[in-house]
């Protein structure tokens, strides 16, 4: 799985749409509220436990299947930004996402990694899907910062720039699990 491929694009927008606008470095911030990051863990909470081998295997398609979604959950929400009242109603949205990623880690992190042939069949689905999410996206993230004025890109920069954060550290996990390069690195325990 290549988070990155997907994510590092969407930083290069923020910086240039920010640039090009004049935004300014300085991102406002809006906390989420304390029950959406525990209504987040809630979604996972469930499944937190660590599996036995056999049901790990299965438990690992339903992880990539929910941090595809995760994925195409953000790329929704960033779409709907025309402002800064659909920003910070984003931003809410997000942290959500955000704490859906991070409770998939912890996860993980618990669980023994797949056998080659099942990070393969993963890998395959995710690249997949995550060519589909690019698709979907294509210019209209770049067109949406460049639409929005200065004070609500300098926002929108803040809180995605938050967002990757989680993403990235979320990320680790992930490409243990998931990305094929550590499938030649790194044999299943």
């Amino acid at each position: 799985m290549k988070l990155k491929k997907c994510i590092f694009p969407l930083v290069a927008v923020m910086a240039v749409s920010s640039c090009d606008k004049g935004g300014s470095d300085d991102a406002s911030q809006v906390d989420a509220p304390a029950e959406a990051k525990t209504e987040a863990a809630a979604e996972v909470a469930d499944t937190s436990e660590v599996a036995p081998a056999a049901a790990s295997v299965s438990r690992h398609e339903e992880i990539a299947d929910q941090v595809l979604n995760a994925m195409t959950d953000f790329a929704d929400e960033m779409l709907k930004v025309k402002d800064m009242e659909t920003a910070q109603a984003a931003k809410v949205e997000l942290d959500k996402i955000g704490d859906r990623f991070t409770a998939l880690s912890a996860e993980l992190e618990k669980m023994e990694l797949p056998d080659a042939e099942l990070k393969t069949k993963i890998s395959k689905k995710m690249e997949a899907r995550e060519s589909e999410i690019e698709a979907k996206m294509g210019d209209k993230m770049q067109n949406m910062m460049l639409s929005l004025d200065a004070d609500t890109q300098t926002f929108v920069q803040g809180m995605m720039m938050e967002f990757f954060g989680k993403v990235m550290v979320a990320g680790e996990q992930m490409e243990r699990h998931f990305s094929m390069e550590e499938a030649a690195a790194e044999p299943a325990e």
